[in-house]
């Protein structure tokens, strides 16, 4: 007996009594397993993020675009909600980001405009709008300047003889 006691201690796997394996085994198998299962979910991720940044160097203005399309679309529903909007076309939506900028350039039409208003131009007016507050701080008509040039310059009529030829 005492020369199998000696086999059993030096044995790295304890078998049981019954010749079923003991926990020591189990324990190696388990961490087998879990030590797989990481791996695999590793790989997984570090393909996964690999091909998100592929795609984004690819195309880096995806993400801004997307972006942008979704605030513009919040900030249109949220102004149709304060005031009537008949125009049809797409109109460019900019967030001030500098308002002493644009007052600068005309005082009139910005002078209560504020970091963080949105400018709205449509093809025949611009609006600001206050998302903040919820409220239209102005309207204008936007007046394009070769329409205004050909108003102000009267057009040349021909002008007629008012001597008569009378032989």
């Amino acid at each position: 007996m005492r020369g199998r006691e000696t086999l059993e201690d030096n044995l790295p796997i304890r078998v049981a009594g019954d010749g079923t394996p003991g926990k020591r085994r189990n324990w190696r198998k388990s961490g087998l397993i879990a030590l797989i299962v990481i791996s695999l979910a590793s790989a997984g991720t570090a393909a996964f993020l690999f091909k998100q940044n592929q795609d984004l160097l690819a195309n880096p203005g995806t993400v801004s675009t997307k972006k942008n399309s979704e605030d513009t679309k919040r900030i249109l529903e949220k102004l149709s909600k304060v005031m009537v909007i008949q125009e049809t076309e797409k109109p460019t939506v900019a967030r001030v980001t500098k308002p002493e900028l644009l007052k600068t350039n005309n005082k009139t039409f910005y002078k209560d405009v504020q970091s963080g208003d949105y400018l709205i131009l449509y093809p025949k007016r611009a609006i600001i709008y206050r998302e903040k507050t919820n409220i239209v701080v102005n309207v204008a008509p936007i007046i394009n300047a070769s329409q205004l040039k050909a108003k102000e310059s009267p057009t040349p009529t021909p002008t007629t003889n008012s001597k008569s030829d009378n032989r």
